[in-house]
């Protein structure tokens, strides 16, 4: 709940951030004003600041656009946005732009609350990857920087037991969102402020989820600036699948003819989807062109290209529980955040849980909550 007055918030108003807000929403001018029961100019002059509404009208914003009245009023410095110059989309094109712009947003909320947290004085591990960016010229090129990037992470040249730890070891955040479904978007990346920043949203499988990790790693070292050409999107995909699988020690244990059943047992030890593990054989000349076509259509006809078997477990981040656990230890909680950032409590809690923060971490971290479970039996004397 607002720590101040309707009126306070209403003086103090910052159309930048009624946009932002309905952004985040996922709503367009027209849809806000049919709900408000104003009309479209009027969304877009109070917008633009020509128009201040009346405090009922700020108060309906506010609860239609699912935030507390002091976010509308934040300074839009105040948020650490990504870099939409740096901004790189992995999926099919199908998404709106009212849907990208969703994301992004939401993304943003995300990494708000990340940022509370460093501003609650809570340190986290500063950037030792980004040093690596260099604009690749060749595939050979492209092949040295995954290499490179394997030595700095200290993974070896094998199957990579946890990418989104060692990201976060090294300065990374991995973002997760929940929604996104049926948005044909898998991830995207940008800078927020100094920091390289991941956002996965929901996947169909956890070894795509992993790809898109390594393709999202790929932008980021290899394209300073986005231009959303094809051309950038091999480039990251080709990086995913060097970083993923390195030549030497994937080719030993490729297999060297088509059998679904061995490709199966290598998911198992290298947790990656059967259709990147063929795609990289040939990329590797393992196989031919003809060969790996009749792979994928096999796999299609049979059903298995798209709910293939032996699926790795999900990487869980542990950025946030860690910080969460760290507040409570402090008697920092939950309503702090509100007050500061605007979020509706039930948002923050949403953001918390999908950014795998456990149940019992969440409900210690609201007001009221302190008390420990007492144990139901005892031993006797």
């Amino acid at each position: 709940m607002p720590s101040k007055g309707l009126q306070y918030y209403l003086n103090k108003l910052n159309p930048s951030m009624v946009t932002y807000a309905r952004e985040l929403k996922g709503v367009t001018k027209k849809e806000l004003a049919e709900s408000l029961r104003k009309t479209p100019a009027t969304i877009s002059r109070i917008e633009s600041g020509d128009l201040r509404p009346d405090i009922e009208t700020f108060f309906s914003l506010s609860r239609v656009l699912n935030v507390e009245p002091q976010f509308l009023s934040r300074d839009e410095n105040d948020f650490l946005a990504f870099d939409i110059s740096r901004i790189h989309f992995r999926g099919q094109r199908k998404a709106s732009a009212t849907q990208k712009k969703m994301l992004i947003r939401q993304g943003e909320a995300v990494s708000d609350v990340f940022n509370f947290f460093k501003k609650r004085g809570i340190s986290f591990p500063s950037d030792n990857i980004s040093d690596l960016s260099t604009p690749a010229q060749t595939q050979y090129d492209i092949e040295e920087l995954s290499i490179e990037l394997r030595k700095r992470l200290n993974l070896g040249f094998g199957p990579i037991s946890n990418l989104t730890n060692s990201l976060e070891c090294n300065g990374y955040t991995i973002i997760k969102l929940e929604n996104g479904h049926g948005f044909s978007i898998d991830a995207f990346s940008s800078m927020s402020g100094k920091t390289p920043t991941i956002v996965l949203c929901p996947h169909e499988s956890s070894s795509r989820a992993l790809f898109s990790i390594a393709h999202e790693i790929g932008h980021l070292l290899l394209h300073e600036y986005t231009d959303g050409s094809m051309q950038q999107e091999k480039e990251a995909n080709y990086f995913a699948s060097s970083f993923l699988m390195p030549w030497k020690s994937f080719k030993d244990e490729c297999p060297k003819r088509w059998n679904y059943t061995a490709f199966s047992e290598l998911k198992k030890r290298w947790k990656l989807s059967i259709g990147a593990m063929l795609y990289r054989a040939k990329q590797l000349n393992i196989f031919s062109d003809s060969t790996y076509i009749r792979a994928i259509k096999q796999m299609k006809y049979s059903g298995t290209s798209i709910h293939e078997p032996n699926e790795p477990d999900t990487e869980k981040v542990s950025l946030f529980s860690e910080a969460i656990s760290l507040l409570i230890d402090n008697n920092i909680k939950i309503n702090e955040i509100e007050e500061q950032t605007g979020h509706k409590r039930k948002n923050i809690i949403d953001i918390l849980i999908a950014q795998d923060v456990d149940q019992e971490l969440v409900s210690r971290f609201i007001p009221g909550n302190t008390q420990e479970r007492k144990p139901l039996v005892q031993m006797m004397p």
